[in-house]
């Protein structure tokens, strides 16, 4: 099975979570039932931010090089890490 296959698709979290949203926001579910709703979106939320934020570092890395538009794989960041590594070559944009 792929990575794919295995791990939720960034559509369907996100389609997920806006149906618990409008599950809260509907106010009908019972107050233990609201905590177990509101803590799936608080981690669906997390997933799907961590997942924009891979994209958005691919991007980045795409629009720097500028002699050869390829997928450079990269390591995240870590936390204490104030910014990015510079890809080789010239970083300015097209």
């Amino acid at each position: 099975m792929s990575t794919v296959e295995k791990e939720e698709r960034f559509e369907e979290s996100l389609a997920r979570l806006e149906s618990l949203v409008k599950a809260l926001d509907a106010g009908d579910l019972p107050l233990e039932r609201s905590l177990e709703v509101f803590e799936e979106s608080v981690s669906l939320l997390k997933k799907c931010q961590a997942k924009l934020d891979l994209v958005q570092t691919r991007i980045e890395i795409l629009e720097r090089e500028r002699n050869a538009i390829r997928a450079v794989p990269f390591a995240p960041q870590a936390k204490n890490d104030p910014k990015p590594p510079e890809p080789s070559g010239d970083p300015t944009p097209f």
